[in-house]
C-alpha cells in the first residue's frame, strides 16, 4: 500500500491525507450518504484509502470519487436555489463494464434507466452524464427538450458505439414517451454534438477534466458557454477542484469501520475485485459503523 509524500501536497489537501495515512490503511473508509441526489442511485457511497491516496497524489480516479463531487455539485446547487435547474445522471449505472453477453440487452437496461430520468424532465433542464468507456472519462449534457446533446471529451475523440447507441436508444425512446419522434428516428450523427473543450495534456487527467467541466457549467454564470470557449484549466484550477473534494468529506460523512469489498471503476474502467457489475460495488454492502465523523 502507497505512502504519501506529503512534502508535495497542497496545503489544504494535507488535513484528509493526514487522516487517510494514519486511520484508513487498515482498511477504514468513509461514508458519503447520497440521499435521493440521483435519481435511481440513492445508494451510499464509500471512499477508501486507494480513492484518498490517488486523489490527492493526482493520478486516476475512481467512479466513486467522481460520485463524492457529484454529491458536493449537487448540495451546491441545493443551496444556490439551481437544483431545478440541473439534474445529474450516474455514472455507475450508465457506464458500461466488461465481458457482457447481451451487448444489446445492456445497451437496453442503461437506456431505459436515462430514458426514466428524461421522462419527466421540464423544459430548460439539463442533465450532466459523466461516462467512462472502459478507457477514459468523458462528460454528457443533454436537454431533451432542445435537442442538445454535448459531448464533451478531454482528448478530442468522437464518441464510441456503446455512448452511440446509450445516446440515441434514450433519446429516441424519449421523443417517443412525449409524442414527438415516433417516426423520426435520428441517428448519432445528427444527435450527438462533440462539443468543444479543454483538452488533457497527460494520461490521467481525464476525471479531473471532467469534474472542471461539470463545476464549471452549474457553479458560473453561463458555464456551459464558457466550458466551449475554454482554452485550457490552469494548475490553479484543478487544485480547487481536488481542494473541493478533500472539505467536502470532513465533518459530513461517517466512518465504516470495515474492510468492503471495493469495486471503484478507475479510468481503464478496471474493478479492483475483478467483477463487473457496475452496480453492486456500492449496493448489497453492510458494515457497522461507527457514530463518530472523520477530524482531521
Amino acid at each position: 500500500m502507497p505512502s504519501f509524500d506529503f512534502t508535495d501536497i497542497p496545503f489544504d489537501l494535507k488535513p484528509l491525507a493526514y487522516y487517510a495515512q494514519n486511520s484508513m490503511r487498515d482498511g477504514t473508509q468513509i461514508i458519503c450518504h447520497q440521499q435521493q441526489f440521483i435519481i435511481g442511485d440513492d445508494m451510499p457511497i464509500y471512499i477508501g484509502f486507494e480513492d484518498v491516496y490517488n486523489f490527492i497524489a493526482f493520478k486516476e480516479i475512481s467512479v466513486n470519487s467522481i460520485m463524492v463531487y457529484i454529491r458536493y455539485l449537487a448540495d451546491c446547487c441545493a443551496r444556490a436555489g439551481m437544483d431545478q435547474r440541473f439534474e445529474f445522471i450516474s455514472p455507475v449505472i450508465v457506464s458500461p463494464v466488461q465481458r457482457v453477453a447481451d451487448r444489446a440487452a445492456y445497451v437496453r437496461e442503461r437506456a431505459d434507466y436515462i430514458l426514466q430520468i428524461l421522462r419527466n424532465a421540464p423544459q430548460g433542464k439539463l442533465f450532466l452524464m459523466p461516462y467512462n468507456s472502459g478507457q477514459h472519462w468523458v462528460l454528457t449534457v443533454i436537454d431533451p427538450w432542445d435537442d442538445l446533446v454535448l459531448y464533451f471529451n478531454p482528448l478530442g475523440n468522437e464518441p464510441g458505439d456503446d455512448f452511440k447507441d446509450l445516446i440515441t436508444t434514450a433519446l429516441n425512446d424519449w421523443k417517443i414517451s412525449v409524442g414527438r419522434g415516433a417516426r423520426q428516428q435520428r441517428n448519432w450523427e445528427t444527435l450527438i454534438d462533440t462539443a468543444r473543450c479543454s483538452i488533457q495534456e497527460g494520461y490521467v487527467e481525464c476525471g479531473y477534466f471532467v469534474l472542471a467541466f461539470m463545476r464549471e457549467i452549474t457553479l458560473t454564470v453561463d458555464g456551459l458557454a464558457a466550458l466551449q470557449t475554454k482554452d485550457f484549466y490552469t494548475d490553479a484550477d484543478m487544485k480547487l477542484v481536488r481542494q473541493e473534494w478533500a472539505s467536502y468529506h470532513d465533518g459530513y460523512h461517517t466512518v465504516v469501520v470495515a474492510e468492503l469489498p471495493r469495486r471503484s471503476l478507475n479510468r481503464r474502467g478496471s474493478y479492483h475485485d475483478g467483477h463487473h457489475d457496475g452496480q453492486s460495488h456500492r449496493r448489497g454492502h453492510r458494515a457497522t459503523m461507527t457514530v463518530t465523523t472523520p477530524s482531521w
